[in-house]
């Protein structure tokens, strides 16, 4: 699907600027053409979450928080979170190249529960690591578009930490698991003029290996400033199906993206 819409609209954009079209990457002689570097060192990411996760030995509890909610309470989030991080990038020469993709996010919350008795307070921490590393092999390419097909493994980890202190008696409990995922795809971008372009990738994986099922679309529109600057907004959603013993993680991840992309 993300290959047709690339395609599509590559044809739409040749047949209404090719005849002033003019690409705007032109690299200087002191460097090899054949070698590019492209590099998203952060993108903005606000991922809502939904589905099942089961932990502890307990039947699953169904999330569900959207993008939207995350914005009208951005100053709780922020109050609560450790650590984000989102990048992304690419080096590739000639055909042949390795994509990589790494999502980080690490929160803690204390939270006091008062008792008629006794008070206590309860301390929940998650964090979330995921780190796509696939190989790439360039399928088309032309002036205005390219694709690219992606083969290789998606490495999650995924940690739950419960503790609960009552006057000078506490305890903790960790859940958790780290597995790896084989993944395929394809991804691709093509210009609608000099500067706006469309981008997108599809992937999917799993296969019943480690999780049951994995996959991830992404679709952006971009606007490149430089040659070697591009700004770019879009939506991302990824899901995984896994299951291990007592710990599920039947989970959606979705919502807005912007971001620039560094290329040289």
């Amino acid at each position: 699907m993300a290959a047709a819409i690339l395609l599509v609209g590559a044809s739409m954009a040749k047949a209404a600027d090719l005849a002033v079209y003019t690409p705007i990457e032109e690299f200087d002689e002191r460097f090899d053409p054949a070698w590019q570097v492209s590099i998203v060192p952060f993108y903005g990411w606000i991922p809502g979450i939904k589905g099942n996760v089961a932990v502890f030995g307990q039947s699953p509890a169904r999330t569900n928080v959207t993008p939207t909610e995350i914005v009208e309470n951005i100053d709780k989030f922020l109050e609560i979170v450790e650590g984000v991080y989102f990048v992304a990038g690419q080096v590739r020469r000639g055909k042949v190249g390795v994509a990589w993709d790494v999502i980080y996010l690490d929160v803690f919350s204390t939270k006091e529960i008062e008792g008629r008795f006794l008070s206590a307070d309860l301390d929940v921490g998650f964090s979330q690591f995921t780190s796509t590393l696939l190989a790439t092999y360039r399928l088309h390419e032309t002036p205005i578009t390219h694709l690219d097909a992606m083969a290789g493994v998606r490495i999650n980890d995924i940690d739950l930490d419960v503790g609960v202190t009552l006057g000078p008696f506490g305890g903790s409990a960790t859940e958790g698991d780290t597995w790896a995922d084989v993944i395929l795809g394809l991804k691709g971008r093509a210009y609608l003029s000099n500067r706006i372009y469309v981008e997108g990738w599809g992937m999917v994986g799993g296969f019943g290996l480690a999780s049951e099922f994995v996959w991830d679309a992404y679709g952006a529109i971009g606007y490149q400033v430089r040659d070697w600057l591009s700004i770019f907004a879009g939506f991302r959603g990824t899901g995984t199906d896994y299951q291990n013993g007592a710990f599920k993680w039947d989970v959606i991840e979705y919502g807005p993206v912007l971001g620039f992309d560094l290329r040289f």
